[in-house]
């Protein structure tokens, strides 16, 4: 199975005077290039919009109005995305690029999480890279993620990722900060988030984290909780190594950067998402493909009952099994998997199976 990661870098990476030297974008590309070419497929979380909106108006500081700060990202992210393409277009075998925004609902509403999720796996599938921000033109402050390291989180959470990657201008969680302390150290691996919380400092204030330290902590926790493991690691830090070293069974003393580690699956930490909304029996070859790490159609569907809808929390149970085979998200609603038992067309909105052997779990 094609091993999933996103990666996160911060604004400070893509400065042409930051810790990356004059070509950020070309140095990021590479690494994910490299990955790719490796078999694992990347998701780009980038920050930068308002950044490159600040700079293309001649602006030297970030407004404090919303409406400003949204203006300045509806001007740079175009401007963002055209400084990935270009890097991603020179590479010796280039890789298109495609661009995906967000705001909360599409990461809590359980059917725009699936829509966001199959959207991003076909990307996955067609070879593009997937670089995608909050909504920050439409995202009012009730509606908003927040911060792009939490964003990276929930963006793990879609995709069904193996690993998130938080690139920034440190090399890891420190014990203090090690500008003004020359006891602290570098945690290496992170079991239990609460433990090590007191490390994390604010951004641009007294802590030693000039990133923020403090969110990516907190999206450590979401990501966690979803059965992703996080990495956060400085921006030079090659992305293959840091995925051949993020294994708690290797040697996290080799990983140039903190690992936090997941307790779940994410198969597994979906059965605590969601409510169970319903149940779908399944012929004994799709209950067989499903545990062969394979997908199930609605072709080997038998019955559906419950009220559920695309994206909703299922029991999923084989022809003749004396019990449950597991729990999953559904691709389709009651009323669809109805209308293909009865043998009736679902038109082009539906398309793709049932299951996905990465959305359930025994």
């Amino acid at each position: 199975m094609r091993r999933r990661v996103v990666v996160k870098v911060g604004s400070a990476l893509l400065t042409p005077q930051g810790p990356l030297g004059p070509r950020p974008f070309e140095r990021l590309a590479a690494q994910v290039h490299a990955a790719h070419e490796a078999g694992v497929s990347v998701t780009l979380v980038s920050s930068g919009a308002i950044a490159q909106g600040r700079l293309a108006l001649h602006l030297a500081e970030r407004p404090a109005e919303l409406s400003a700060a949204q203006a300045l990202a509806a001007v740079g992210q175009p401007l963002l995305m055209r400084r990935w393409a270009e890097a991603f277009a020179a590479l010796p075998r280039p890789l298109p690029v495609a661009q995906f925004l967000l705001t909360r609902s599409d990461v809590e509403e359980p059917l725009r999480f699936f829509n966001a999720r199959r959207a991003l796996r076909a990307l996955e599938r067609l070879g593009a890279v997937a670089i995608g921000n909050e909504n920050d033109t439409v995202a009012t402050e009730e509606i908003k993620i927040g911060d792009n390291d939490t964003l990276a989180a929930h963006v793990a959470r879609v995709v069904g990722a193996d690993l998130l990657v938080i690139y920034t201008q440190v090399d890891g969680l420190y014990t203090g900060n090690p500008e003004r302390d020359s006891s602290a150290r570098r945690v290496p691996l992170v079991g239990d988030i609460a433990a090590v919380e007191s490390f994390a400092g604010e951004a641009g204030g007294d802590g030693w984290g000039v990133g923020g330290m403090r969110t990516k902590v907190e999206a450590a926790r979401v990501a966690t909780r979803a059965g992703v493991s996080v990495v956060i690691a400085h921006g030079r830090a090659p992305l293959l190594d840091l995925l051949h070293n993020a294994e708690p069974l290797r040697a996290p003393a080799a990983l140039d950067g903190t690992l936090f580690v997941a307790p779940l699956s994410p198969a597994e930490a979906l059965k605590a998402r969601w409510p169970l909304s319903g149940r779908l029996t399944l012929t004994q070859e799709g209950g067989a493909r499903l545990c062969a790490g394979e997908a199930a159609s609605l072709a080997h569907l038998l019955s559906a009952d419950g009220e559920f809808a695309r994206g909703d929390l299922v029991e999923l149970c084989v022809e003749g099994a004396p019990g449950p085979l597991g729990r999953a998200l559904t691709a389709y609603g009651r009323a669809e998997c109805l209308r293909a038992l009865g043998g009736l067309s679902l038109g082009g909105a539906f398309d793709g199976p049932l299951v996905e052997t990465r959305d359930w779990a025994r």
